[in-house]
């Protein structure tokens, strides 16, 4: 099985993170690359931050 990131495939960039078992098996499944959970997590931390703002 094929795992791509969702992200990169969205952005049109090569996605393959690389194979998970079952290996002969042709599908593929979705999963996030390093650079995107980096995005990923900074995007989520500053919206933390903003709803703490809000809340004082």
């Amino acid at each position: 099985m094929t795992v791509v990131c969702a992200w990169c495939q969205r952005l049109g960039r090569p996605a393959v993170l690389g194979q998970k078992e079952p290996l002969d098996m042709a599908d593929i499944t979705h999963g996030i690359c390093d650079e995107h959970v980096l995005i990923w997590r900074a995007e989520v931390q500053q919206s933390l931050v903003g709803q703490a703002n809000r809340t004082v």
